[in-house]
């Protein structure tokens, strides 16, 4: 027997309170979501995945996803979703037409009443990308700095030291 926890409602009062928690769960991720038709139509999703059009769910379910994937995304989002693969970068159309960058989980949701749907998971990747901009501009500050400059760890062990370090210690980081 596999393991894990199985729990089958037995009253459909105990039904509803399953959906209640998974709704409730699905709806306070920090990730976007929504389910998807055979041909795009938006049959579910989160007041999350809807931040970006600064829209409510009500206002976009019923409407199609390749209105909300960038115009250079399109053919990428179409051969993940008809290769299965999944998980893959896009770009969103946020609102006022700009790109949004994310990271797009898929999976199947096939069923005999419909055989292509697809439960997209989305997760937001502006924060993510300003950090490593960030990040990489202080690496080339040190980089570039005339001054000495080492890193060590928290045990005092020198980790990293910049080229200015190199001419005045007389070691080289290689």
């Amino acid at each position: 027997m596999g393991s894990g926890c199985h729990v089958i409602p037995q009253t459909r009062r105990e039904f509803g309170l399953y959906l209640y928690i998974y709704r409730t769960l699905v709806e306070t991720m920090n990730e976007g979501t929504a389910t998807i038709d055979f041909d795009g139509t938006i049959l579910y999703c989160t007041s999350r995945f809807t931040e970006f059009r600064r829209m409510p769910p009500q206002a976009i379910i019923g409407t199609s996803i390749c209105l909300f994937i960038s115009p250079e995304n399109e053919i990428t989002f179409k051969v993940l979703l008809e290769n299965g693969i999944d998980k893959g970068e896009i770009k969103l159309l946020a609102e006022g037409e700009i790109s949004l960058p994310v990271y797009l989980f898929i999976s199947s949701l096939k069923t005999r009443e419909s055989p292509n749907a697809w439960c997209l998971v989305v997760t937001y990747l502006a924060e993510q990308k300003k950090n490593e901009e960030e990040i990489q501009s202080l690496a080339n500050i040190v980089k570039s700095s005339n001054d000495a400059i080492i890193t060590q760890s928290f045990d005092g062990i020198i980790i990293s030291w910049n080229k200015r370090a190199e001419q005045v210690f007389g070691y080289s980081a290689k």
